[in-house]
């Protein structure tokens, strides 16, 4: 064990003689601070003595009619006192840890996550546990799949699941799919549309490498439908997507939260395909035993969407 420098582990005080001349030092009467620590007065005494014995300084100036702090008592007294308030805090700290309301939590989001009801939810969890901070990264489904098994992060929101007998999941957030269209484009008269009706258009998506879980849902969708979707160009981002479908270069599929979005020259009409859906699913490894996890799947589990199971 590596003690402060300047740290003696010979000093053999007690808890309690710190708190009895804490007592004495406030009274200034050993009867009165006897009562208040429920003892004899006599015992106080040798405590007092002791601790000076200990410390190798006289803490007290005792007469018949008074009791003064020594310059060494009062030196003693202005150092212990924060040193017990640090002693307090440290085992509140340590109390809360043990009950998971102090803690460390690596989260990781993708787009559709972040862009529904996620963020409100996160907020609240920090408003009833601040002691818990929550660290949060972007990552695309891929990536969140393998930096959880590394334990990289403690917790994921993807697209879709994640059938892998060392992950627990949870299905938290289905939304409806939407086609986006440009202003102006022969269906955006339609109160809504069907994955048929995008048979002969061209597609901007997002990239096989970071959209690959969703790039999924839009081909088996097409599909069904007899078709394979013809892309025009692949995207990094959504602002990316959104901006080249408003440029009239093509059209895209993406989920309900599009409607945030705020992008001159979109029109988004509602899929009246029944399995034109997307589930954000809650990852994290079975063995990880944090009791902060324990406390944030508690807390997220009473926002989990009933109709996302």
């Amino acid at each position: 064990m590596n003690l402060p420098v300047g740290f003696t582990k010979n000093i053999p005080i007690e808890f309690r003689h710190i708190i009895a001349f804490i007592a004495v030092a406030e009274k200034l009467n050993f009867k009165k601070a006897s009562i208040a620590l429920n003892m004899t007065q006599p015992g106080l005494t040798r405590i007092i003595n002791r601790l000076e014995d200990d410390l190798g300084a006289s803490l007290f100036k005792r007469t018949t009619r008074s009791v003064e702090l020594t310059e060494s008592g009062s030196v003693f007294l202005q150092e212990v006192i924060p040193a017990l308030d640090r002693l307090n805090t440290a085992i509140i700290k340590t109390q809360n840890a043990e009950a998971g309301n102090i803690g460390y939590l690596r989260v990781a989001y993708m787009s559709f996550a972040i862009n529904k009801n996620l963020p409100s939810i996160l907020k609240k969890f920090q408003e009833q546990f601040p002691g818990i901070r929550l660290d949060l990264t972007y990552i695309p489904t891929p990536e969140q799949k393998k930096q959880l098994i590394d334990s990289k992060i403690d917790i994921g929101f993807i697209v879709g699941n994640f059938s892998n007998p060392f992950v627990e999941q949870l299905p938290f957030i289905k939304e409806e799919l939407v086609a986006v269209l440009p202003e102006g484009h022969r269906l955006s008269d339609k109160q809504c549309v069907s994955i048929s009706d995008l048979k002969d258009e061209e597609f901007i998506l997002g990239t096989p490498k970071d959209w690959k879980a969703f790039l999924k849902i839009i081909n088996q969708l097409c599909l069904q439908s007899n078709f394979n979707p013809k892309v025009r160009q692949y995207v990094d981002t959504i602002d990316g997507i959104f901006g080249m479908v408003a440029a009239k270069m093509g059209i895209t599929i993406f989920a309900a939260c599009a409607s945030n979005f705020q992008h001159i020259g979109l029109v988004i009409k509602r899929l009246e395909d029944k399995s034109a859906e997307v589930t954000t699913t809650a990852v994290w490894l079975k063995n990880n035993k944090s009791k902060s996890l324990s406390k944030f799947l508690d807390f997220i589990k009473i926002f989990a969407d009933e109709s996302a199971d």
